[in-house]
């Protein structure tokens, strides 16, 4: 008994990352859930701990940021992306380009379905600053720039 207690207290110490804090909440496009979109957490030079993150948001435009497989990111002040991106239905993807979202997009054959703004580092209105408890309720509203 003794030996498996040190055997499960040894591995809790094999990570030497830094704290993690929850970071979780919701992203909504238009005012309506926005299901499948990348969320990134990108880190400002100024953090003590880098810690990039990021999800795939849920059907209700929920989200957890991870990095590295953890839950969580380190406290500090970070830019914020979100993206998504479909396959035109008029357009099917060529086989040979299906393993490269890239060069579909280029084609045209994917589409952006959030604002370009959002999904660029320089342009992005998104930030947050984490605290050393975490956010648990972050909502994001991302609009069309379309008039």
């Amino acid at each position: 008994m003794l030996t498996l207690a040190a055997a499960v207290a040894g591995c809790a110490g094999d990570y030497d990352g830094p704290a993690l804090v929850p970071v979780e909440g919701t992203v909504t496009y238009n005012d309506k859930p926005l299901e499948g979109a990348t969320i990134s957490f990108v880190p400002d030079p100024s953090n003590p701990s880098s810690t990039p993150g990021a999800d795939l948001t849920g059907p209700d435009g929920g989200f957890k940021a991870m990095h590295r497989n953890r839950y969580g990111l380190a406290p500090g002040k970070y830019k914020v992306l979100v993206s998504k991106s479909s396959a035109d239905p008029k357009k099917p993807i060529p086989e040979a380009l299906q393993a490269d979202k890239y060069m579909a997009k280029m084609a045209g054959l994917i589409k952006d379905e959030a604002p370009s703004p959002y999904a660029d580092l320089k342009k992005t209105p998104l930030s947050l600053e984490v605290s050393e408890r975490g956010e648990k309720a972050i909502q994001f509203a991302i609009k069309s720039t379309a008039k």
